[in-house]
Formats: C-alpha cells, structure tokens, sequence
C-alpha cells in the first residue's frame, strides 16, 4: 500500500481510495497512475507511458489526453498532483513536497544512521515482457514461501527483466521495501556488502559493512533483496545470502546468476528461452509466439516499415528458432533486420557472431553484443573446462555424457576431469541437459555452439577434434547397429534419425580434402543403409557416390561392397552413371577365389545382378526390420 497525504494506492489490488473510501476508475487510468507513481517524482515521457499503458499497440496522443483527463477528474482536489510538462510529459509529484512519503516502519536502533524513505528502487519499466507471464507467476509463489530463489540461465535470456519485473508485481508484499543490487560492474568481493548497503539505502557509522551488520541491520523487517548478475561473484554472493537468512526468517532473497549459489534454502528457478513457432507454422501460427512478438517489436522501434508480409513473417519465424528463443541476440537480430531487411538478415545467420551487435548504449558492455555474452562466461571458466567447452562444438545434436568423454577427451586428458567440466558446463548454463529418458542427453544450443566453434578454431583443435568425433561415430554406429535390428521399427528409426545429424557431418569431414578416407568410407558403409530405411533415396545417392570415388582404383573393402549393395537397391535403370560406378566397384572381384572377405563379395555381386534383373524401383520405407541387410 502506498500512501499519498488522503490517496491510498494498492497495486497488488489495483485500487485506489480517497479518504479511505474506495475510488472507480478505468484499468487504462490506474495504469498511467501506477506509471506516474513508480517514477517517484521523475519525468515521464508520453512515448514511455505509451510503451508501458499500450505495449505493442499504436495510439493517439488524443487517446492519452482522454485517460489522464478521467484520471485527474478522479483525483478531484488533489489533480494538482500530476503536473504536465509541455512538449515533455508528465510528472507526478506526490514525492516531492506535497502530501507524504510512502509510509515505511520506524527503524530499530542497528547502528544505522538512516533508512531511506522510499520503498523500491526498481527502474521504470521501458518496454513490454513478452512471453513471461507464467513464469512471473511462478516465481512469485515461490518467493511466498521460499527465502532465496535463483533464476538461473544462459546469458541474455532474460533473468533480469523477469527478476524487476516479479519484484515490481510482488511490491505490495514487501512494506519495509523492494532493492535491486546491482553486481555487475563489480570486480571484487569485498564490494558486495557495501553495494547491498548502498542500495537499501543503509548508511553505517565507521564504514567497514560486513555481512553480519547487514543481517543485523535487516533483522525483523519484511524486505526483497533483487541482487543481480552474480556469476562472476557467486562465492561471496552465496555467503552473504546465507548470512542474510540465517538472522531472519522475513527477509526475501531473488538472485539472478548464470549458476546457482548452491546454498541451503535455495531454491532454483531455469529460465526458459522464449517460445518459438513449429518448423512449417503459416504467419498466423508464427505471429502467435512470444519470440516473434519480441522481435517485431524491437524492430519496429527501429523501422516502423519493416516488411509484414507472410513470407517476411515466415522468415521471422526461422530466425527466432535459429537464435533458440533467447531475447537478447533476437532484439540485436531485430535491429540489423531493420536495416538489412528480414531475408538478408537469414541468409547471414551463420555469422551471427559478427553480425549481431550494436546493443543499446547503455547496456553493460556484456549485452551490446552477441559475442561479448559468451566472452564474459567463457573467461569464467578455467583453461580446461574452457577445452571441453569448445570440443562439445563437434556435436551437431544432442550427445551423450559417454560421447562427451570420447572426443572431448581425444587429447588424452583425464575422463573423470571430463565428467566433472561437463556437469560445470551445465551448471554455468552454457550446456543443456535433457530430462526424459533413462539416459541423460546434452546439447550446445545453436548460438553457444557457433561461438564454441570460433574458439576451438582459435585454438587450432578443429582438424583434431573431427578426427576424433568421425572415429568416435563409427565406433559408435558399429556397436548400435546389431542392437538396432532387435528393436521395433518405430524406436530404431527414432534412434536412426537422433543420430544421422552427427553422422552427416562425420562423413562430410572423413571425405573432405582433409579428411580420412578410410573412415568415411566405413562410416557411408554404415550409414547410407540406415537412410535407405528411412526413405532418404536422394541422400542415399548423394551420400554413397563420394565414398565409392575415393576409393577408385584402391582395394576394396567387404564394407564398401555392401555399400554397393545398397545404393543399388534404390537406384533407377536409368540412373547410367551411378549403376556404371557400382558395376565398375563389383568387376573388380570378377573370378577372384572365393576365401573369407571375397566370399562375402561374392554374394553382394550375386545380389547385384539379382537386383537389376528385376524391374527398375525405389526402395520403400522401413519394412519392419531395420538394417536388414549387409548384417554378417
């Protein structure tokens, strides 16, 4: 409850009673108070108030004019309490002079020298939250009964904005106040007392502020502490908050971190990227999701023409889910889109890095740029665990921790130390864990990926760690496959097609210039059977002829002769090039004796012949057993 000389303001009720007798006025009219209000005696703009009263609409200015005038209409006496600045805004100035301060409880004798007499000291919200209100409600009901709750997430998701914007709804629960502590340009330790002191307000005689006179200090007093950005400062933070609840039991705790303080009491909260629209969603489905929604309204802001169309929409769509839904590189994204356009902004995604800068001026330095975020977490970890960071950028999916291990660990490093950097990495938020299965799968989402990739380059590791990944996947995929023939049809090709993405680029590396030959044509052996079943024929095709050209001329193994055997099992009569280079490939074992390997030989070219004696088809989809054939 606010109080204004006769005014008193609930927000948490959204009422408004003069004299003690409540008051009737419109939502639109509460919501330009509520606005006023919270500026505690600062200027707002009309733009600010439209931002904040209208998000995502376009008014006229008349349309403020009418709400104001009903507001001060209902004030009545006490109009005189909102001032309009002409060409400017408007200014309430219930805090400065007339009528009184927002009541706060008299302070105990701690050794203070004052308590300030305002009750928050939250910034003015300047731009709609898209996509939250849940999460907002949750939080919410965890602070009720939770002393510290720690939104956690990757950098740029979000945890800010959410955390103000719990703390603002949650004001009224909180008479003695509601402090946003700001961590982020700290560099040492020993700041954090005194910052947590400075934002409260407190002033303490002889200087030094330790954790335990801020305890006694807040001690008995009904108070949310926001403090924010605390990864870089996360051991002080958490013996600090522990301190802190420890002394009372009313005192409120919300961090935001890019890991948990991992104290007792605390109760972790992930914040969620922004939803995205499915990958075939028309503009309707796509205007729909948060992410999107985000995105037009950044843009917009910088050009109130950008293109509308379905196709631009539709596009909008595809770069939201490319940038996983995290609202800070999709509000640089939508800058550059208002300047490049939508389609070219697409067609340049794979250099987000470079691409996407230019963040608000007076954003910490960490968010004015996509790569500047993931600078700040990657100087945070220690040189190996820095290593494992970069090396998971092989994996184009998700892995396992056991796949983790194999390549990351490639250089002979310690297996265990492996374990312990990747539970780090997910703890950090910089590796997503998937919950659902017996077992536990990662993933690198695409943005941490793509800067994954620049360091591991930057360290001269790419020829190495793609070399380990291809010998991984083949050792892999020579293991699963036995296994995938027990299984039903509908849960091997769910395993297949969790697989082939890393399997793709596997293959791509081992045939490339700088690849492995030897490899890659086991891995196509492999492989292009597992896409026949899953009805690829044009991959297949596209797959299977590099692997038979690069082994032209060179002996032939058993598993490039079943390779064979399978791109002939989809090809057409017609096809003469590709039915010329498999004939080519089993000539080669013409009369040869028939001993161990060139037995099986042997009965891939009588299954060759066979096949092309009937007539031309394409191989169907799955009948039921999966990688049927070439099975020894």
């Amino acid at each position: 409850m606010i109080q204004i000389g006769r005014l008193e303001l609930d927000l948490q009720t959204r009422e408004l009673r003069i004299d003690g007798a409540r008051v009737r006025m419109g939502s639109r009219a509460f919501d330009i108070l509520e606005v006023l209000v919270n500026a505690q005696g600062a200027l707002v703009s009309k733009e600010e108030i439209f931002r904040q009263v209208w998000p995502e609409t376009i008014v006229e200015e008349n349309n403020l004019q009418v709400h104001m005038s009903a507001l001060r209409k209902t004030l009545g006496e006490d109009r005189d309490l909102i001032i309009t600045v002409p060409g400017r805004g408007y200014r309430f100035v219930g805090f400065c002079g007339k009528g009184e301060r927002p009541a706060v409880a008299p302070p105990l004798k701690t050794g203070i020298d004052a308590w300030p007499a305002v009750l928050h000291n939250l910034p003015l919200q300047r731009s709609a939250l898209f996509g939250r209100q849940y999460a907002i409600a949750d939080v919410g009901r965890l602070l009720a009964k939770t002393p510290i709750v720690t939104l956690v997430g990757a950098g740029g998701i979000g945890k800010t904005q959410l955390g103000i914007e719990v703390s603002r709804q949650n004001a009224a629960a909180f008479p003695d106040g509601v402090w946003l502590v700001e961590l982020a340009s700290l560099t040492e330790p020993r700041l954090v007392p005194p910052a947590i002191a400075e934002a409260c307000g407190l002033k303490f005689p002889g200087g030094t502020v330790t954790a335990e006179r801020l305890g006694d200090a807040l001690a008995s007093r009904r108070m949310l502490l926001l403090l924010d950005n605390c990864e870089h400062l996360v051991d002080i933070v958490a013996r600090v908050a522990e301190t802190l609840i420890q002394r009372h039991s009313r005192l409120r705790l919300l961090v935001t971190s890019r890991e948990p303080l991992r104290i007792a009491g605390e109760q972790q909260y992930a914040v969620a990227p922004l939803d995205v629209p499915p990958i075939d969603a028309q503009a309707d489905e796509v205007l729909s999701s948060s992410a999107v929604r985000l995105f037009l309204a950044r843009a917009h802001a910088v050009e109130p023409r950008l293109a509308g169309d379905s196709s631009s929409i539709e596009q909008i769509g595809e770069v939201c889910r490319r940038l996983d839904g995290i609202p800070l590189p999709i509000e640089l994204a939508a800058s550059r889109a208002a300047t490049l356009g939508v389609a070219s902004l697409l067609h340049r995604l794979d250099d987000r890095l470079n691409l996407l800068s230019g963040g608000h001026r007076t954003a910490l330095p960490r968010h004015q740029t996509l790569r500047a975020t993931f600078d700040w977490s990657y100087a945070m970890l220690d040189p190996a665990c820095q290593a494992v960071f970069r090396r998971l950028a092989m994996f184009t999916g998700s892995f396992t921790l056991e796949a983790a291990c194999a390549v990351a660990a490639a250089d002979g490093s310690d297996g265990a130390g492996t374990t312990d950097h990747i539970s780090e990495l997910v703890e950090k938020s910089l590796l997503m864990r998937g919950l659902g299965s017996a077992t536990t799968h990662f993933r690198l989402l695409e943005s941490t990926r793509s800067y994954a990739f620049d360091r591991l380059d930057h360290a001269g590791e790419r020829r190495m760690l793609s070399a380990a990944h291809a010998s991984y996947m083949l050792r892999h995929l020579k293991a699963i496959r036995s296994e995938l023939t027990e299984l039903p049809f509908e849960h091997a090709r769910d395993t297949l097609l969790d697989e082939l993405d890393d399997a793709r680029a596997a293959i791509d590396w081992a045939l490339s210039p700088q690849g492995d030959t030897e490899v890659g044509t086991a891995l196509s052996a492999l492989v292009v059977p597992m896409m026949l079943e899953l009805a690829l024929a044009e991959e297949c095709r596209n797959r299977a002829h590099p692997a038979l050209a690069a082994r032209e001329g060179a002996a032939v193994p058993l598993a490039l002769g079943e390779l064979a055997l399978g791109l002939s099992l989809h090809l057409h009569s017609e096809d003469d090039a590709a039915r010329l280079s498999v004939e080519s490939l089993l000539s080669r074992f013409g009369e040869r004796a028939c001993d161990g390997q060139d037995a099986r030989m042997a009965d891939v070219h009588a299954n060759y012949v066979h096949i092309e004696s009937r007539p031309s088809t394409t191989m169907p989809a799955g009948d039921g057993k999966l990688l049927s054939y070439g099975r020894d």
